[in-house]
C-alpha cells in the first residue's frame, strides 16, 4: 500500500533549506515504501519534479498548482480529497502546516497514520498558544496538532515547546542534516576579500527583515574596522525590499542561484543574522561541511546543538554581532580554527544518520 507525501512547494533547485530537507525526506520514505507525490509547482519546477519521480522511484506524482487568493493552501482540500478517493493510501505524510487541512481531509483504512513534518512551529501558532491568546485560539492549535498521529520536530526544543503545550500527539525528532560528500567538495577560491555571505530564501519575512540588518546595521558598523567589507545575499525570490538594499555601497544580490558551493568557497564568512525563532538552519551545517566560518545570532544557531565560540560565534544583533564578524574578517587564524571545530561538528548531521529517527515513525513497509 502506497503513502502520500504532502508538500507545498516542489522539492527541485534552487533548493532552500526546506527544500532540500523535503527532498531527503522524501527519497528516504521512497526507498522503503511506495510513495506517492503530491506537491505544488509552477510549470518549469513539474518538469523538475518528474524527473524526480523517475529518478526516485516514485509510485506516482500529483502536481498541485500554487494557490492563490484569500483561500491559500486551503483551496486544495478538495483536489487532494479528489485524488485521495481515486486511490488507496495507508499514510499520509505533511510537509508543513499549509497542506495540513487538505491531509486531514485523506481517508486511510484501519492502522493508517496521518504524519506532519514541521520545519519549525510556525509563527502563528506560537501567538496562538501565547497566555495573552484567547482561550480559543490556544483550543484551535492544540485540535490542529491533535488531528497528527505523529509528529515530526526538527529539534529537542521544538519538541519540548508542543509537549508544554499539552500536544497529545506523539512527537518524535528527526533533526535537519548536511550532504557531507557535496558540500565537502567546496574549497577555498582565491581570497575575494572580505566576503559576508548571507544565503537564504528572501521569500520568508524573516530572511527579509534578517538581510535589511545585516545591510543596514551590522555592515555600517563593520566597515568602520574593515572599510572594504562586503555584504552578498544570494537566495531565492527576492522580492522588491531585498532587491533595493543592493543599490547600497557595498551590497551584491545573486538571485536563485542554483549551486551556491562556488559562492560560499569565495566568502570568508558566513553569516546568519536573524531573530526569529524556529526550526534549525540547513545554512549553518552546510557552511561548517564546505569549510567556512559561521557567525549567527543566537535564534540562527539554536536547536542544533553546536558549541558556541568552538563550532561557530555566536552573538547577538547589532554591536556584538557586527563586531566579532569584524574580528572574524580580519583573524586568519581565528576562521581557521572555527572551520576545523566546524567540519568536525558537521559529521555528525549525515543525512542518513540523522534520518535514521524516522524508522520509530514508520517502523516497517507499508
Amino acid at each position: 500500500m502506497t503513502l502520500l507525501y504532502l508538500a507545498p512547494e516542489a522539492m527541485v533547485r534552487p533548493l532552500t533549506g526546506g527544500r532540500e530537507r523535503a527532498r531527503r525526506v522524501l527519497r528516504w520514505l521512497a526507498a522503503r515504501r511506495p510513495l506517492h507525490l503530491a506537491a505544488c509547482a509552477d510549470e518549469a519546477e513539474a518538469r523538475a519534479l518528474e524527473a524526480l519521480a523517475r529518478e526516485a522511484g516514485l509510485a506516482g506524482l500529483t502536481v498541485l498548482p500554487y494557490p492563490a487568493g484569500w483561500r491559500g493552501y486551503g483551496g486544495l482540500r478538495g483536489r487532494v480529497a479528489r485524488l485521495a478517493r481515486e486511490m488507496a493510501f495507508t499514510a499520509v505524510h505533511c510537509v508543513g502546516h499549509e497542506l495540513w487541512a487538505a491531509a486531514q481531509r485523506v481517508p486511510l483504512g484501519a492502522g493508517g497514520r496521518r504524519v506532519l513534518e514541521l520545519h519549525d512551529v510556525p509563527e502563528h501558532w506560537r501567538r496562538g498558544m501565547d497566555e495573552r491568546s484567547d482561550a480559543w485560539q490556544r483550543q484551535a492549535v492544540l485540535k490542529t496538532l491533535a488531528a497528527a498521529d505523529d509528529i515530526i520536530a526538527v529539534s529537542d526544543a521544538e519538541r519540548d515547546l508542543l509537549r508544554a503545550w499539552g500536544c497529545t500527539a506523539r512527537v518524535q525528532v528527526a533533526g535537519n542534516g548536511v550532504d557531507l560528500d557535496y558540500w565537502g567538495a567546496v574549497e577555498a577560491a582565491e581570497d575575494a576579500g572580505p566576503v559576508m555571505l548571507f544565503p537564504a530564501a528572501f521569500n520568508w519575512p524573516p530572511n527579509e527583515a534578517a538581510a535589511r540588518a545585516l545591510v543596514e546595521a551590522v555592515l555600517p558598523l563593520v566597515r568602520e574596522q574593515v572599510p572594504d567589507a562586503t555584504v552578498r545575499l544570494a537566495g531565492r525570490r527576492p522580492g522588491p525590499g531585498v532587491r533595493a538594499l543592493a543599490d547600497r555601497p557595498r551590497v551584491e544580490l545573486l538571485a536563485d542561484v542554483e549551486d551556491m558551493r562556488p559562492l560560499f568557497a569565495r566568502a570568508r564568512l558566513i553569516v546568519v543574522p536573524t531573530r526569529a525563532e524556529g526550526g534549525t538552519r540547513l545554512k549553518i551545517l552546510q557552511a561548517m561541511a564546505a569549510g567556512r566560518a559561521v557567525v549567527s545570532t543566537p535564534e540562527g544557531a539554536s536547536g542544533l546543538g553546536l558549541m558556541a565560540g568552538r563550532d561557530l560565534v555566536v552573538a547577538p544583533l547589532v554591536e556584538a554581532f557586527a563586531g566579532e564578524a569584524a574580528r572574524l574578517l580580519m583573524d586568519t587564524e581565528a576562521r581557521e580554527a572555527l572551520v576545523n571545530a566546524g567540519q568536525a561538528a558537521a559529521r555528525r548531521f549525515g543525512w542518513e544518520t540523522v534520518l535514521g529517527a524516522l524508522d520509530d515513525v514508520y517502523p516497517a513497509a507499508a
